[in-house]
This record gives structure tokens, C-alpha cells and sequence, in this order.
């Protein structure tokens, strides 16, 4: 039996690409513009250039950065890139509750769009770890749901788990993720507003009369 196995999928939905691009393309926009146009800009362009390098960072990362998960006897292991960021961590196996298989149902104002399967693990605090991506039908994600419960039982000494439904939706690290990036934008408003109010505040000294 294999002991190990790998997984790649997308980072980040591409309806997440979508959405992320729309808000933050006007910020990186107006930022761009101000490095190529001579002063004076637009009001309040100086609020939007700070936060024009955050959003661009987090924008390539939605679109770009996949996540590699690596299955072992000794637990889960969770990386991304290649922009660093991103839930990065180790799921020890005595740490693991249960392996679980979840159905996903996209919806649009009423609609279902899309239907799909995801694989993972349960810790034993009741969070989940997304492992595989998109699976489209129920059987091969139970499949891949008893394989990958194969591999973690494989360890001489933890207790065995099994394949069960998930009792949470809550993902491991997300929460961390979304207060470090409201951090940093909120941050990089600040900044930016301190600069376009020092910049409104200022006047040019007087020309001397002659």
C-alpha cells in the first residue's frame, strides 16, 4: 500500500479571482496612473497608492498560488505558492479526528451553477483541511476519502480514525489569514490618508514682492 500521497489544487476559486480583481483593480489602477502622470493627481489618489501593493500581491495570489498537500502516516502537510502566503502548516496525526468527504453547491440568485466534491481531514478541534481539489462525483471522492484514511492509519501507534461526514465548516488558518490582510489594508488606508491630508494641509510659501 502506498504510505504517502500528493495533492495540487487552486489556491483560491475562480469566482474568489473574479471578485478580488474587481475591488481592488481600481486601487492598482490609480496607482499605476500616478507613476507615469506628473503631479498634481486626482483627489485622493495619495489614499489609493499605499494600498495599490497589497492588493496586487493579493490579487497574483488568488489567481496564481495552488496548494500542495503531502499525506503521510505522520500526518498532513500544507504549502502554497509560489507566492508566499497562505495557510501554511502541519497537521500532526494525533491531531486528526476523521477523514471526511463534502459536497460543494454553487448557487446563483436561486440557481445551482456547479456541484462538486471535496476531500480532507478533521481535527480533533473541529476544523477542516480541505486535501484534494475539485472531485466531480461522490464515489471517487469516497475512494479518495478511504485512501487517504488508508495512509494515516498506517501509523504504528495513533489510534485509528475513520472516513465521517464533517461536523465544521470552519477552515484551518483562514480565520489568521482574513485578520492579517484586513490588518494590512487597514494599515495601508491609514497611511495613505496621512499622507493626502499632509499634502492638503500644505501650501507653498508665498512668493517675495519685489
Amino acid at each position: 500500500m502506498n504510505t504517502e500521497s500528493h495533492y495540487s489544487s487552486r489556491w483560491a476559486p475562480w469566482f474568489v479571482v473574479v471578485v478580488t480583481a474587481l475591488v481592488l483593480s481600481p486601487f492598482i489602477g490609480v496607482a499605476l496612473y500616478c507613476s507615469v502622470t506628473p503631479e498634481p493627481w486626482p483627489e485622493a489618489a495619495r489614499i489609493a497608492i499605499p494600498i495599490a501593493l497589497p492588493a496586487l500581491y493579493l490579487t497574483l495570489q488568488v489567481a496564481f498560488n495552488r496548494r500542495y498537500v503531502t499525506v503521510t502516516p505522520d500526518g498532513v502537510r500544507v504549502t502554497n505558492g509560489p507566492f508566499p502566503g497562505g495557510v501554511r502548516l502541519n497537521l500532526r496525526r494525533d491531531h486528526i479526528a476523521s477523514c471526511y468527504l463534502r459536497q460543494i453547491v454553487d448557487r446563483s440568485e436561486g440557481r445551482e451553477m456547479d456541484r462538486y466534491f471535496l476531500v480532507g481531514v478533521e481535527t480533533k478541534g473541529s476544523k477542516i483541511q480541505d486535501v484534494s481539489g475539485r472531485i466531480n462525483t461522490a464515489m471517487e471522492a469516497q475512494e479518495e476519502a478511504y485512501k487517504i484514511r488508508g495512509i494515516l492509519n498506517a501509523h504504528p501507534s495513533a489510534a485509528a480514525i475513520e472516513v465521517a461526514p464533517a461536523s465544521s465548516s470552519l477552515s484551518v488558518g483562514w480565520r489568521m489569514i482574513v485578520v492579517i490582510w484586513a490588518v494590512v489594508f487597514m494599515l495601508a488606508t491609514i497611511a495613505g490618508g496621512v499622507w493626502e491630508n499632509d499634502h492638503s494641509a500644505w501650501r507653498p510659501p508665498p512668493r517675495p514682492t519685489r
